[in-house]
């Protein structure tokens, strides 16, 4: 039986809304981070020194199973972490997994099965097979043993025994509805099993006789069923007895005129000449001419209509790349790649410093940008830079504190599509200027969106100052 398996995903952790006492079979976690945990399940989550097994989500509801994998049911407090961790349990799933397939692909060497009513049962992938009491011939119907996806490989175990592999007798289904017939030492059959039958892959003989003289340019012709006889091309004629003008063109003059081949002419022929079809035939061409007749098209790779486009030379040592006749991107002769509307973007506060109240998650109002390659950043209104392509975005925050309290918790952070993805503190032990900065690299899909917060719980305001290098968010696509 397959393994299943506990469902996992990434930085999935939160806190709970309210207190649980150790019989509670439901949780909520914090609003709107129910996402953040897998929508299939069963999953493992752990409060405290407690092990719990999901069985449901709804939004940010948690159905759960207590006290798992020898842990104790016991009462949690509201704000205590939420996390999905591996466990002992998950590993141990992996590893017998692992253990198990290793069962099924381990080949190990040759070992002899005897057929008894019709049956044997595999213990390993390759076996030969013999027939029930030494018997000149043997049906197999039925396999036993193995495990799903497991191969077997059967080879007769005597040339002078035949096996006679049967069709959908037992639970064995051979392609073509045919039995499979095994005589010679060499013959084999590959089986794979589905959960209720063995399936063959592959069954065949194990080869051919040669006889014959060999000589040079020997051609082979089948004398019977088994045999490969070698024949020379003088043997060859006589076998055909092909009549020259009858079956066979007779020679023909090449050149342009009525009922010759082809003409191969150049006016100066060439070492290793190359030929060019024309409105007269085919042209002699040599190395230097193929070269300057495929001159305009050797140096790009380009689409139907010629507008996009890589172009190898067109500027000295440089691959270029363009799309609908723009330039998007080059490769310089050092290596060097350069994307020209690669999606990035830094903006920053201007024109006065912001205000930040303690205790209070504020959006930092970054009011300018230094640069916007695809204007994906909205610095007027809702101070938010949005992916008009998915990927990869290094997403990197800084926030300056204008005069902290000492010893008090500060950050900047990132958060994607409204959700809180970083989490830094930063605290200054006297109360000098203090520069705080977060960074991740996020998986955004088309339409995404990032924004910038700061947090601090000085106890009364706090001032972010204004500057490019001092408050603001900088977004670089990756990938």
């Amino acid at each position: 039986m397959a393994t299943t398996f506990k469902k996992y995903k990434n930085r999935a952790t939160s806190t709970l809304q309210a207190a649980i006492d150790d019989d509670d079979t439901s949780l909520s976690v914090a609003e709107g981070e129910g996402s953040k945990f897998p929508s299939t399940y069963p999953f493992h989550i752990t409060i405290d020194d407690e092990i719990m097994s999901c069985t449901s989500r709804t939004n940010d509801v948690l159905t759960v199973t207590r006290a798992q994998e020898s842990t104790i049911a016991a009462a949690h407090a509201a704000a205590a972490t939420v996390g999905l961790n591996l466990t002992a349990e998950g590993i141990t799933d992996i590893l017998t997994a692992i253990n198990a397939l290793e069962g099924v692909i381990e080949p190990g060497a040759f070992s002899e099965l005897t057929i008894a009513s019709g049956v044997i049962t595999v213990t390993q992938t390759f076996h030969t097979v013999d027939t029930e009491s030494d018997g000149a011939s043997d049906d197999l119907d039925t396999i036993n043993g193995g495990s799903t996806v497991q191969v077997v490989v059967l080879h007769p175990a005597h040339d002078d025994r035949t096996i006679v592999v049967k069709h959908n007798t037992g639970n064995i289904w051979l392609q073509g509805a045919a039995d499979v017939t095994l005589d010679d030492i060499r013959d084999s059959i590959l089986l794979v099993w589905d959960g209720t039958k063995w399936c063959d892959i592959a069954a065949g003989g194990g080869g051919v006789d040669t006889s014959g003289t060999p000589v040079d340019n020997d051609i082979a012709k089948f004398t019977d069923a088994d045999t490969i006889e070698g024949r020379s091309y003088a043997e060859l004629k006589a076998d055909l007895d092909l009549e020259i003008g009858t079956d066979v063109l007779a020679q023909q003059t090449i050149g342009i005129a009525d009922n010759n081949l082809v003409e191969i002419d150049h006016a100066s022929v060439a070492d290793d000449d190359y030929a060019k079809f024309t409105a007269n035939g085919l042209e002699g061409r040599s190395a230097s001419e193929v070269v300057t007749d495929l001159q305009s098209s050797l140096s790009k790779i380009q689409d139907s209509d010629g507008q996009s486009y890589v172009a190898v030379g067109a500027t000295a040592d440089q691959t270029d790349f363009k799309n609908a006749n723009v330039t998007t991107g080059k490769i310089s002769a050092a290596g060097i790649l350069t994307w020209a509307k690669q999606s990035r973007c830094k903006a920053y506060r201007a024109t006065s410093n912001q205000t930040i109240p303690t205790t209070t998650f504020t959006k930092l109002q970054l009011n300018a940008e230094s640069y916007d390659e695809q204007n994906e950043f909205d610095s007027t209104t809702n101070y938010r830079f949005t992916a008009t392509e998915a990927g990869r975005y290094l997403v990197i925050v800084g926030c300056y504190y204008e005069s902290p309290v000492a010893d008090k918790i500060m950050g900047c952070y990132i958060y994607h599509n409204g959700a809180r993805v970083t989490e830094p503190s930063f605290h200054s032990s006297s109360t000098s200027g203090l520069s705080t900065m977060t960074m991740d690299v996020l998986e955004l899909a088309a339409s995404d969106y990032v924004e910038a917060y700061a947090y601090h719980n000085c106890g009364g305001d706090e001032v972010v100052l204004l500057g490019a290098g001092l408050t603001f968010m900088t977004i670089h696509k990756q990938s």
